[in-house]
C-alpha cells in the first residue's frame, strides 16, 4: 500500500539547501531586498484598495510570501501580486457593491 501524500511531501526548500552556495545566497538576498522594496508598498496599496487597512495588506503579503516560498514547488513563483491577491479579492468579488 502506498503512503499518503502528506507522508511523502518534502518542500523544495529542503532539497535546495543541499546544493545551496554562497553566490546563490548573495543573489537571492539582493533579489529579496529588491522585491521587498516593491512588494511592501504594493501590499499596502492592495490593502487600501480592497477596503482594509494597510497593515492587513502587509500581513497578507508577508504570510503569503512565506507560505509560497516554504511550501511551493518553484523558486520563481514568489511575487508581490501572488501574495497580495487574497487582500484584493474582497473588492473584486463584489464589483457592484458601493463601499
Amino acid at each position: 500500500m502506498s503512503e499518503p501524500f502528506w507522508v511523502r511531501f518534502r518542500p523544495k526548500l529542503v532539497e535546495a539547501l543541499h546544493t545551496y552556495t554562497r553566490e546563490e545566497f548573495i543573489g537571492d538576498l539582493t533579489a529579496g531586498v529588491t522585491v521587498g522594496l516593491v512588494a511592501l508598498p504594493l501590499a499596502m496599496a492592495f490593502g487600501i484598495a480592497s477596503g482594509v487597512t494597510p497593515q492587513a495588506g502587509l500581513y497578507t503579503a508577508i504570510v503569503g510570501g512565506f507560505l509560497a516560498a516554504l511550501l511551493g514547488g518553484s523558486r520563481l513563483q514568489v511575487s508581490p501580486s501572488l501574495s497580495s491577491s487574497p487582500a484584493s479579492s474582497r473588492r473584486t468579488a463584489c464589483r457592484a457593491c458601493s463601499w
